[in-house]
Order: C-alpha cells, then structure tokens, then sequence
C-alpha cells in the first residue's frame, strides 16, 4: 500500500494460485475499500484453466464492522465480468499469548493486519 505501490491510495497485490495462475493487481484505496484489477498475468507450463483476460477484487467495509469481498473476472472472448465470489469477512477477537496445549491456535485465519502480541501487537 502507499509508496510502494505507485503512491497514496494506491496497493498493489501479487497472487499464486495453486491453479497455476499467477497475476499482479493494481488499485485504489479509500473510504470506500480497496478496490484492485489485474495489470499482468502469467502461468505455468502445465495450467489448463481458462484464458483469464481481467480479475477484479474488491474489499469494502460494511456498517455491521464486517468486511465484503467480490472477485470477478473475464476470460478471452468475453467483454463483461463475471462475480465467481462473494463472501463477508468477519473480525476475529485478539489472540493472548503464545499458543500452548491449554491455548492452541485457532482454526481460522487471522483477520488482515492483526499481529499477536509475541509478534509485536497490540
């Protein structure tokens, strides 16, 4: 985000799936989310996916504290998006501590931006 990614309000994301697909997006950030679209793609030698011509992701916050979360996507030939996701994102309450057998690490990921405690959080 920032500096790094060509300026405020700018981010840019590097995603790998395991499909093979590899693509780097680019993007805006603002009150109203983040909101970024695929600038490059790649794959490797054995994808057999569809040819993907545009990703969009957007991230955008909701008054319940939830996060939404859309991708859609294009592939050759085809000139509008396609929503293949729609999911919201829900806030995770703070890990205290290291995990231990009396504490073991939860079983969902934590939510973007948290760092526990051990690792310099809050």
């Amino acid at each position: 985000l920032g500096g790094m990614a060509g300026g405020n309000g700018r981010a840019q994301l590097l995603v790998s799936q395991v499909t093979g697909l590899n693509y780097v997006c680019e993007g805006e950030v603002g009150d109203f989310g983040l909101d970024l679209q695929s600038v490059q793609f790649s794959s490797v030698c054995n994808y057999e996916g569809p040819t993907v011509t545009i990703i969009r992701r957007r991230f955008f916050p909701r008054g319940d504290g939830s996060v939404g979360y859309t991708v859609d996507f294009s592939t050759a030939g085809e000139t509008e998006l396609v929503r293949c996701l729609e999911a919201t994102l829900l806030p995770m309450p703070p890990v205290h501590g290291p995990p231990d057998a009396a504490h073991p690490p939860p079983h969902m990921p934590m939510p973007m931006g948290y760092l526990p405690p051990m690792h310099g959080g809050a």
